[in-house]
């Protein structure tokens, strides 16, 4: 079920030692550094959630309006119209996190820096959110359109892959976490 355009493999670092000239910036620079990059990896995966949620409410909306239930378009039946509706709910709910943090992140004078703890608990919570909304929706696009939901000729399975690929890397939901809770106390995880 792979993300197919990720290539990913194992790297091992047995016995190397890297020359103190080589560092990034030096003790406690470095990991700043880090959950800097952090920071902007869970907003892009945030994005691409949002994106893929989007994509797959919008090829649901159209499917339940071109197929027929009853004599009636299926997204005109109350439980249809209802699941549409929490879909749209969560998006927007999203929407509205990833264009919080994005301000967030171009005002850092007014709410911090990337790399501090405040900032990465944020862009962690909004990456957890946005992950499971585009799971859930892309689910719910699938139960809409029942064995259609899995043909290649509609893309939702394409969907459903890229939906699930963000709650798992980045250390995965449960680790995102403690960066979460690492905004709001002081957590360690020893």
């Amino acid at each position: 079920m792979g993300f197919r355009t990720s290539v990913n493999a194992s790297i091992y670092y047995d016995n190397v030692r890297v020359p103190k000239e080589y560092r990034l910036a030096g003790p406690g620079v470095d990991a700043s550094v880090y959950h800097g990059a952090m920071t902007g990896t869970q907003w892009h995966s945030a994005t691409m959630s949002l994106g893929t949620a989007q994509a797959a409410f919008d090829l649901a909306l159209e499917y339940t309006g071109n197929r027929k239930s009853g004599g009636k378009p299926v997204r005109e039946w109350s439980m249809a119209a209802g699941i549409l509706a929490d879909m749209a709910i969560r998006i927007e709910m999203t929407r509205g996190a990833v264009y919080n943090l994005s301000i967030m992140l171009d005002n850092p004078e007014i709410y911090g820096a990337p790399f501090s703890p405040k900032i990465v608990s944020k862009a962690s919570a909004t990456k957890i959110f946005a992950a499971d909304t585009a799971v859930y929706v892309a689910n719910k696009a699938a139960e809409l359109m029942g064995s259609n939901g899995i043909s290649p000729e509609y893309n939702l399975e394409k969907y459903l892959r890229d939906a699930k690929i963000p709650q798992l890397w980045l250390g995965g939901q449960q680790i995102a976490r403690y960066r979460v809770a690492r905004g709001y106390y002081k957590y360690e995880t020893n």
